[in-house]
């Protein structure tokens, strides 16, 4: 996969996080990751994603979960392709995402909460992408973003 300039964004200024990840995924500095956050709270991973300590989350754009045709029903579930996701079926694809915190620049394999690995390779004009075993792969828009409990990494696809 060929990492490009394409969906690069800009974060508005504020002041230095204090709220936990989910927390600061939700606040009005980062619309791109409503998607994100609402698959959390449907999965019921958001207590355990602002109680867990020292990890590094993945974070799908609003675009991503797009691109990957899944969708934000009316009722607040999910869907693939049109097909309801079960919470369990949601809580899978975002295990995929959370991982121990580690400086992507700097590591080669990380292994998921799902237990899958994840393979990180940065090219020569210093893009950075994740391959999830067995699955899709992703570039790495922006790193080096904090929370009061953990690092996040917004990422141009789901990993799934």
């Amino acid at each position: 996969m060929s990492c490009g300039t394409d969906g690069f964004f800009a974060i508005v200024a504020g002041p230095p996080p204090v709220g936990t990840v989910v927390e600061e995924l939700s606040s009005v500095r980062f619309p791109m990751f409503s998607t994100l956050v609402s698959a959390v709270v449907y999965a019921g991973l958001a207590d355990a994603l602002s109680e867990k300590k020292d990890y590094l989350l993945l974070c799908p754009t609003n675009d991503a979960f797009e691109r990957a045709q899944i969708t934000v029903t009316g009722s607040g579930g999910f869907a693939l392709e049109g097909k309801h996701l079960k919470k369990e079926e949601v809580a899978a694809v975002l295990e995929n995402h959370v991982v121990k915190l580690a400086d992507l620049a700097n590591v080669t394999e990380l292994t998921a909460m799902s237990g899958k690995k994840i393979t990180v390779s940065t090219d020569d004009n210093k893009r950075t992408t994740v391959m999830l075993e067995g699955g899709s792969s992703a570039c790495v828009l922006m790193r080096g973003f904090v929370s009061s409990n953990a690092a996040f990494a917004a990422l141009g696809r789901v990993l799934k």
